[in-house]
């Protein structure tokens, strides 16, 4: 990800910002446990579960930077450090999908979109992998084909990316 501040993001999700409006992404997450120092941490609502519920983990590994849905989640954080950064959506997921895509737009760079029934991911990474002998390409980690993979798939690219290689599953 192309260090990118909270304002554009902001701006892009839609969402009202709080505590530090001056703060500069250098990474997006949605797992708690693989935040770090710089990153942003989409608090998304699941069928199973809640990332709001992961907050404080977030922001104990180093995240000052959130995405988030919960008001009251917001408040507490905001409250515990004033220094730290929440975007505030009406929903998370949505917000998340609408940053994504005025991030990548900042970049000009061709699509290559993989779907199907079966064989997608290996599919996507045989694409990449050919693609990438001539251009710089990002693409889809593992075979996260949802939503939200093909969201953190448009947070990889950068100004240097020529191709972004996106698996989708079929719903």
């Amino acid at each position: 990800m192309k260090a990118t501040d909270v304002k554009f993001l902001a701006r892009a999700a839609g969402a009202s910002l709080r505590g530090n409006a001056d703060a500069v992404a250098f990474g997006v997450k949605i797992d708690s446990r693989e935040c770090s120092s710089g990153d942003m941490f989409v608090c998304v609502i699941g069928e199973r579960d809640d990332g709001h519920k992961y907050t404080m983990d977030a922001y104990e590994r180093g995240c000052r930077i959130f995405l988030m849905s919960d008001e009251w989640r917001a408040v507490e954080l905001i409250e515990r450090d004033p220094e730290a950064t929440v975007m505030l959506v009406e929903d998370s997921a949505e917000g998340f999908k609408r940053m994504a895509a005025a991030y990548i737009e900042r970049f000009p760079l061709r699509k290559v979109a993989i779907t199907g029934s079966v064989g997608k991911t290996s599919t996507k990474s045989y694409t990449a992998a050919i693609l990438a002998e001539r251009y710089n390409v990002v693409s889809s980690q593992k075979n996260l084909n949802t939503h939200l993979g093909i969201c953190l798939t448009c947070f990889q690219a950068d100004e240097t990316t020529e191709i972004a290689v996106f698996e989708m599953g079929m719903d």
